[in-house]
C-alpha cells in the first residue's frame, strides 16, 4: 500500500536527507497508527499532531487516553526521546474544525512532560504567552 511505498521512498534518501526528516499524523492521508508505523520501519521520528487526531478520529476530548498512547509511542521513534517533538493545535470553532484556532484553550494533559511542544495557532506569540502564563 501507500505505507509500504512511502517506507521504500524514504529508505532510499540519502542518509542527510533522512536523518533531518520526520513524519507527523493528519486528518485525511495518514492517521496516528499510519504515521506510527511508516516511522517505525523507516527508521524516523514521528511528530504527534493532537488536533489532526482528534478530527480524524472525532475524538469528544484532548485528554482521551489515545493521545496519552501516542504521545508515548512516538517518543520512542526519536533517536534521543528528550528530542520528542509534538504539534498543538485546536479547532477554530469546535474541536472537530480543521482550521487552526487563534489561542490555545486545550492542552493535551499528555503534553506536560513533553520536551518540545510546537504551537499551531493563528496568534502565535499571544497563544504561547497565554500558555506559559496558565501552565506556570
Amino acid at each position: 500500500g501507500r505505507g509500504d511505498y512511502l517506507v521504500k521512498v524514504i529508505q532510499k534518501l540519502p542518509r542527510e536527507i533522512r536523518s533531518r526528516l520526520s513524519l507527523e499524523n493528519d486528518e485525511h492521508a495518514y492517521g496516528a497508527a499510519d504515521i506510527l508505523d511508516i516511522c517505525r520501519r523507516a527508521g524516523v521520528p514521528m511528530v504527534f499532531d493532537n488536533h489532526h487526531h482528534v478530527v480524524r478520529e472525532k475524538l469528544a476530548t484532548h485528554d482521551d487516553p489515545s493521545i496519552a498512547r501516542f504521545v508515548k509511542l512516538a517518543a520512542q521513534t526519536w533517536p534521543d526521546p528528550s528530542w520528542q517533538l509534538v504539534h498543538l493545535s485546536n479547532g477554530l470553532e469546535s474541536i472537530h474544525d480543521e482550521r487552526h484556532s487563534q489561542l490555545i484553550a486545550d492542552f493535551p494533559k499528555a503534553y506536560r512532560k513533553v520536551p518540545w511542544v510546537e504551537v499551531e495557532a493563528k496568534g502565535k506569540e499571544e497563544a504561547i504567552y497565554h500558555l506559559r502564563t496558565r501552565l506556570k
